[in-house]
């Protein structure tokens, strides 16, 4: 299906219709968010694009249900959406 498809097939909905659309979209994310967390340990080298493009490595201290907490190599603590971060190494 096409996205122009999708949007054809929302705009013919009903109220209700939407509403169901939107909780399985956002049961959707929930999962894939949890999938994305269990992906990392306390400890893993990870990386991120934090604010003005500027790329911070760090390590997991705590994983939570929906964030990451990272400590940057320059000390600062992040929470941080799992989706954004990646490994750049061996662990600590």
């Amino acid at each position: 299906m096409t996205i122009d498809q999708v949007v054809q097939a929302i705009s013919g909905m009903s109220g209700d219709e939407l509403s169901e659309v939107v909780a399985a979209h956002n049961e959707r994310r929930a999962i894939l968010s949890r999938q994305a967390v269990r992906q990392f340990r306390a400890g893993d080298r990870v990386q991120f694009e934090g604010r003005h493009g500027r790329t911070l490595e760090g390590w997991v201290r705590k994983t939570n249900r929906k964030t990451i907490n990272v400590e940057t190599t320059d000390g600062m603590m992040w929470r941080v959406s799992p989706s954004l971060v990646s490994r750049c190494g061996g662990e600590s």
